[in-house]
């Protein structure tokens, strides 16, 4: 954005009307969408439509959040009324900062911003042909059903003046863009099924070993214990399919919350053993009723919670 930020701006702002110039996409294909390494490549066709006649936006157009890894040669020609037509094949490789609070219920919002590298908002104003901005009937992501799309303008401020000291220090240089976006979600509950069965069935082992009796140390803590290494696991899994990130996830909580009550599991049967060597055969059959209704109807109600909060609000 700045090889003609400082020519273009001046003392005098130009009183002429900026150049328009029409843009559409036509998308063949998405690929390489990755949470963790937060990119996805667009392979797609895109076209505009002017009418200045010493000036060819197909040689300043990039994409600001990515970087353009392949381009066709450009066809052109003179449309009716003296409007200049140009076209190219593009594939675009894509950053992306995904939204991952609900994984794996997550919806996302695939991103690509275009911009004239080299004319600011004054000079020329990219206007999107939205009625013709299409996705190939073809187009598929792995993992995501795509829900709308959608070509809007919007003006990109950057608050700087590049370091170039001949502009006012608080200089702000005001770029018209374009920004394509794809929305996605997760085709049904495959993939929360997929990461969360088996450390809802070691949870509920862990659970039920509360029924045996806390003498038979083997089975009663065995399978709390085996729970324990499920729930690390299933974070394994998790970690390797998110981003490094502070944020804690939808799968955070319910992994974290697992390992809670089946640690808590382990600290009753310690209590329970203990009731029962002091011969309160009764009290200690008791406790382990009791703590294992309490603890599955707790802990399916907190996970209950945890997924309704989650979805409801990209529900709405």
């Amino acid at each position: 954005c700045l090889a003609l930020a400082t020519n273009a701006r001046g003392d005098d702002q130009p009183e002429e009307e900026p150049e328009r110039v029409t843009v559409g996409i036509y998308v063949n294909a998405v690929t390489g969408v990755s949470l963790r390494e937060g990119c996805a490549t667009v392979d797609f066709w895109l076209w505009c439509r002017w009418k200045k006649a010493d000036y060819n936006p197909m040689e300043s157009l990039e994409v600001v959040n990515g970087t353009i890894s392949s381009r066709t040669s450009e066809m052109t020609k003179e449309l009716d009324g003296g409007e200049k037509y140009a076209v190219c094949r593009m594939t675009a490789d894509l950053r992306q900062r995904w939204d991952i609070h609900s994984f794996p219920l997550d919806s996302q919002n695939l991103r690509m911003r275009i911009e004239d590298a080299e004319n600011e908002e004054h000079l020329v104003l990219l206007v999107p042909d939205a009625s013709n901005t299409k996705l190939d009937p073809g187009v598929a992501i792995a993992g995501w059903d795509i829900v709308s799309h959608s070509l809007v303008s919007e003006t990109h401020r950057y608050s700087t003046n590049y370091g170039d000291t001949s502009l006012a220090a608080d200089e702000a240089m005001n770029y018209s863009s374009l920004l394509f976006s794809i929305d996605l979600v997760r085709p049904g509950w495959g993939l929360f099924v997929k990461l969360f069965a088996g450390l809802a069935v070691a949870t509920g082992l862990s659970f039920l070993s509360l029924l045996i009796r806390p003498i038979d140390l083997d089975p009663r803590f065995g399978l709390a214990v085996g729970g324990i290494f499920a729930a690390v696991a299933s974070q394994y899994v998790l970690a390797s399919a998110l981003p490094d990130t502070t944020e804690i996830t939808m799968a955070d909580q319910l992994c974290m919350c697992s390992m809670v009550f089946i640690f808590l599991a382990l600290i009753e049967s310690v209590i329970s053993l203990k009731i029962y060597y002091l011969e309160w055969v009764n009290a200690s059959r008791l406790l382990d009723i009791a703590s294992c209704v309490l603890f599955t109807a707790t802990y399916t109600l907190i996970c209950t919670a945890f997924v309704y909060y989650a979805v409801v609000p990209h529900a709405e």
